[in-house]
C-alpha cells in the first residue's frame, strides 16, 4: 500500500468522525427540545417528579426549574455549533447565537404551553429560558477556553 493512500484514508475516516458527532449532537439536541415540548403539554399534576426536585425553592422553584432546564438546552446547543465550528471556543458569538436560539425557543415553548389546560404563558419563564442557554453556553466558552491555556501552557 502507498503512504499517499493510508492518508487519503484517515482524512476519509476524520470527516466521517465529524459528521458523526454533529449527527449526535444534533440528535441530542432534538431529542431534548422534544422532551420539553412534551414537558409542555402536560398540566401541572402529569408532571414528572422530576419537575418537583426543586420544591424547597418555594416561589423560584419554576424558575430554577427552567433555568436548569434550558441549561441543558444552551449546552446542546453549543455541542451543536461548536461540531461545526471545529473549534474549541466559539467565543461571545456562540454564546450569544445559543442565547438567542434557547430564547426563541422558550418563546415558541412559552407559545405552545398557552394551549395546555391549567398552564400559562409567561414572559419572566421566555426570559429564564434564555438565560439559561446563554449561562450554560458562556460557562462551556469559558471551560473550553481555560482547558485550551491548559493544554497550550504544557
Amino acid at each position: 500500500m502507498q503512504p499517499g493512500a493510508s492518508r487519503a484514508g484517515s482524512r476519509g475516516r476524520s470527516w466521517e468522525l465529524a459528521w458523526l458527532a454533529r449527527l449526535a449532537s444534533i440528535a441530542l439536541l432534538v431529542t431534548w427540545a422534544g422532551y420539553i415540548f412534551y414537558l409542555s403539554s402536560l398540566s401541572p399534576s402529569e408532571l414528572p417528579p422530576q419537575a418537583r426536585a426543586f420544591s424547597w425553592l418555594g416561589e423560584m422553584r419554576g424558575v430554577a426549574y427552567h433555568f436548569a432546564i434550558y441549561g441543558v438546552l444552551g449546552s446542546l446547543i453549543w455541542s451543536v455549533l461548536l461540531s461545526w465550528r471545529g473549534r474549541a471556543s466559539l467565543g461571545i458569538r456562540g454564546i450569544v447565537a445559543a442565547g438567542v436560539i434557547g430564547l426563541a425557543y422558550g418563546l415558541s415553548d412559552e407559545w405552545h404551553q398557552s394551549f395546555t389546560p391549567g398552564r400559562a404563558a409567561s414572559l419572566l419563564d421566555v426570559a429564564v429560558d434564555g438565560a439559561g442557554a446563554l449561562g450554560a453556553a458562556a460557562f462551556w466558552v469559558t471551560a473550553a477556553s481555560r482547558l485550551a491555556r491548559r493544554w497550550v501552557a504544557r
